[in-house]
């Protein structure tokens, strides 16, 4: 626990510094690579016992070195099979990934050097994306790293990579880059093949500004109806999606949701607010749609564990859609707002750090 309690400490350290310069561009550079930096350190420096699939990684990182490049580009799927037992099981991953294993191994067979990079990329990635679309960077690096986000990337490394990497398409499209867009999130695929989802988002950033508030009644009958369409689905999506199987059962949320919920249920009122002013700034539809696209798989995922997992590639907007919220209250309610998220956020963090799994040891330890 010590290790978090100073990881906390550090970040609002850091944050007086582009309070005091005004959140000059400058400033939050420093800030964002201070803070994530750290948090890399935290995430690369872990013992294998630290974070339920690190061990999981290890191995893939071990089998990797033997996997042909020419058995990658053979590979159907975007998968290929990197390890089989004894008893002929076969297990296969991500190309994407399986690459980025082969590169280290030119290097090092220091499987660390991999847990490492990963959370470099993962946490820098993150970095660039709150840069490129915050005014204050503060706030939404608290939420990386207390709302789940940073906590995740100790179990589902490979996925929370994969969606700091399609979140740059958000950013991409605003600036009209389709192309480069749609490369990011197929990439993204290559780490985790569940990024396909992420091209979701294309249509909604086509929606003209005066039909956002009649296309959103659509979106919440949508979240509505998601558990019940899942629930009757199910076997189904097992049938097409056998390898995501266990997913479906085990979630290693569910003694959070209590805590969680409370802060659905915020999330769920400010996105009713948001539209109830008929999105009246710029951003406010596409981040409300994404989030109650979150909330959506989140509620599904009560029954099926699968679509929480697909829902953490839209959990990342939550840092630019509570941001976005301030701007529909006033100073004095904003501060009261926040303050309630920021101490909904810290015993959430502390919750999410005091389970077994989390119990931190450095790797040479």
């Amino acid at each position: 626990m010590t290790i978090y309690i100073i990881l906390m400490a550090l970040i609002f350290i850091y944050g007086i510094y582009p309070y005091a310069k005004n959140n000059s561009k400058q400033s939050k550079k420093i800030f964002l690579f201070l803070a994530f930096f750290s948090m890399t350190i935290v995430l690369g420096l872990r013992g294998s016992s630290v974070g339920e699939d690190t061990g999981h990684y290890l191995n893939i990182f071990r089998n990797a070195d033997d996997v042909k490049w020419s058995d990658m580009l053979q590979s159907s799927g975007m998968r290929t099979a990197y390890f089989t037992d004894q008893y002929g099981y076969t297990d296969t991953i991500e190309n994407g990934f399986l690459a980025i294993c082969k590169v280290i191994h030119w290097f090092t067979n220091n499987g660390q050097i991999l847990l490492f990079i990963i959370a470099a990329m993962t946490c820098w990635l993150f970095a660039k994306f709150i840069f490129d679309n915050c005014e204050k960077v503060f706030f939404p690096t608290y939420i990386f790293l207390c709302e789940s986000m940073f906590m995740l990337a100790f179990n589902g490394a490979r996925q929370i990579l994969a969606g700091a990497i399609a979140i740059q398409a958000y950013t991409l499209l605003k600036q009209g880059k389709w192309k480069k867009a749609i490369m990011v999130v197929l990439i993204a695929s290559l780490i985790h093949n569940t990024a396909l989802i992420c091209f979701i988002i294309f249509p909604i950033m086509l929606i003209r500004p005066q039909k956002e508030s009649r296309t959103f009644k659509y979106a919440i009958i949508a979240t509505v109806a998601a558990p019940f369409i899942i629930v009757i689905a199910k076997n189904l999506i097992i049938r097409l999606f056998p390898r995501y199987t266990s997913y479906f059962y085990v979630n290693y949320w569910d003694n959070e949701l209590g805590g969680i919920a409370i802060l659905w249920v915020i999330e769920l009122v400010l996105v009713l607010i948001l539209y109830g002013k008929r999105f009246r700034e710029n951003e406010s539809f596409k981040l409300s749609s994404l989030t109650l696209m979150y909330l959506a798989c989140e509620f599904a995922g009560l029954q099926i564990t699968m679509f929480s997992r697909v829902g953490w590639f839209f959990r990342p907007y939550l840092l630019l859609f509570f941001p976005e919220s301030d701007k529909y209250f006033s100073k004095k309610s904003q501060a009261i707002i926040n303050g309630v998220l920021m101490l909904l956020l810290a015993l959430l963090y502390f919750s999410y750090a005091r389970s077994s799994t989390r119990f931190y040891s450095f790797y040479w330890k």
